[in-house]
């Protein structure tokens, strides 16, 4: 039991009693557990010694009672330190939150070559005749450190092979004098370190020239084999309670990423479908095994303000009412409701560059929006809309599912650029020496143009 966990909820420890909400997916029989403890319980064990309980004032799982559930269901806990060895068992193992296995972290290339078209490659192998790739990760080369996440089936040792090249490594192999190194910081996969997994584990890679493909015999080709990414699925079914008909209804899965838990995008997976049929059926699949949570909208191929919007398991169309969804294969009976109360409310407009810094004499020179909460432009970069600077374009930037404000006004910071150093590479952060422009505080709504903007080379960013 103390690894199926359904549902769960968490806040501030206070000496007073505290409301909370369990959000779950059905009618059934549920075990409560209760615990006071300073570890992120969403990828961490209790510490020993953390105070808790087991319903119905038990501290080992053998005795829980189970509460039938079928509606709304009160449950009052109350506890004090009388489990102090651990509730389950008398040393806690394992993890709470059955997250994915994964490896996380970032790849950095400090070596002196020149990378256009090239791409960083890291393979989780099996063993050390990297013969057996597991799953791999392809990156774009940005000349600064970029974050990779290796989804993995499941608990175990791998033995992790990073390269900076121009081949296509989902097909083919290195080309001789690729640059490469294995963990931990060697050039022979024989001398290859092992690194054991049991859960979401950090690595940083850097590396340089220092290791090269010689072409044979080492290393192999590494054509892969079958499914690499262990990867699930999302279904059910979609349906639309409003007025308006022959919409589309757009259904998306963000993942937790593995660096930032409780946060969700599409560095912890993404896929989306969409369905014209009301009450039709929709498939979401490829999706690394991890958490997610599901928005679904009423309208084109892409969310506009305005449009119809719930997530799944909410009624309020925020996070914190919503229930996860843990993908470890294929998940069905995911059923999603869009009603006609909720709708999507963001920045949006016209936008005009007029300096000199033209799409047509370079194509990476693109106009790049942010919100932002504050207006030091420095928290919660929220998200980035980009378009040509050849021509006056429209744009739609609203704040992301998880920050809980998309289907609510709220007040932010907007701020606009051309990367003509594009030091951000693809994350869209504004650097040194780029036009730019800025101003608030605006109120998001659900109307379209609600900010025109218009910029030159005026302001250079410092």
């Amino acid at each position: 039991m103390g690894n199926s966990v359904v549902a769960r909820w968490h806040a501030a420890a206070t000496t007073s009693a505290v409301s909370y909400t369990l959000n779950l997916p059905s009618a059934g029989t549920y075990y409560l557990a209760a615990v006071v403890s300073s570890a992120n319980l969403d990828i961490n064990a209790a510490d020993p010694g953390d105070s808790g309980t087991i319903y119905n004032s038990v501290c080992a799982y053998a005795d829980a009672t189970g509460v039938a559930v079928s509606g709304t269901k009160v449950v009052n806990l109350a506890f004090a330190d009388g489990c102090l060895s651990g509730i389950g068992t008398s040393t806690p193992t394992g993890t709470v939150t059955p997250l994915a296995n994964n490896i996380h972290g970032t790849v950095d290339y400090t070596g002196s070559k020149n990378i256009p078209g090239e791409h960083i490659w890291v393979f989780a192998m099996s063993d050390t005749t990297f013969t057996s790739p597991v799953t791999y990760a392809e990156l774009t080369v940005t000349g600064s450190p970029v974050s990779y996440n290796l989804s993995l089936p499941s608990v175990g040792t791998y033995y992790i092979i990073t390269m900076l090249t121009s081949a296509n490594l989902a097909s083919g192999t290195l080309n001789p004098g690729d640059s490469m190194t294995i963990y931990n910081g060697t050039c022979v996969n024989t001398s290859a370190s092992g690194l054991a997994v049991s859960g979401p584990t950090a690595l940083n890679i850097s590396f340089d020239d220092s290791c090269t493909y010689g072409g044979t015999p080492y290393p192999p080709t590494l054509t892969p084999t079958g499914t690499l990414t262990p990867t699930g699925s999302i279904s059910g079914t979609l349906s639309y309670g409003g007025s308006l008909a022959g919409q589309a209804i757009i259904v998306f899965a963000a993942g937790e990423e593995p660096t930032n838990p409780g946060r969700f995008s599409s560095e912890g997976g993404f896929g989306y479908t969409n369905t014209i049929t009301n009450g039709g059926t929709y498939s979401i699949t490829g999706l690394p095994y991890n958490r997610y949570i599901i928005q679904a909208y009423v309208g084109t191929s892409s969310p506009v303000p305005g449009s119809y919007a719930d997530i799944y398991g909410s009624a309020d169309c925020t996070l914190t009412n919503s229930s996860f969804v843990t993908v470890a294969g294929s998940v069905t009976g995911i059923n999603v409701n869009v009603g006609g109360t909720n709708r999507l409310y963001a920045m949006s407009g016209g936008v005009t560059y007029t300096g000199s810094y033209t799409h047509g004499s370079n194509p990476d020179y693109q106009v790049h929006i942010g919100i932002y909460d504050d207006g030091t432009y420095t928290n919660n970069f929220n998200a980035n809309w980009f378009g040509t600077t050849s021509d006056a374009s429209m744009y739609s930037v609203m704040q992301p599912v998880d920050s809980g404000k998309t289907c609510s006004s709220n007040s932010v910071y907007v701020r606009a650029w051309v990367t003509v150093n594009n030091c951000g590479g693809s994350n869209g952060q504004v650097c040194s020496g780029d036009p730019y422009w800025q101003g608030g505080p605006y109120l998001t709504s659900t109307s379209l143009n609600n900010l025109d903007i218009s910029f030159g080379d005026g302001s250079i960013y410092p």
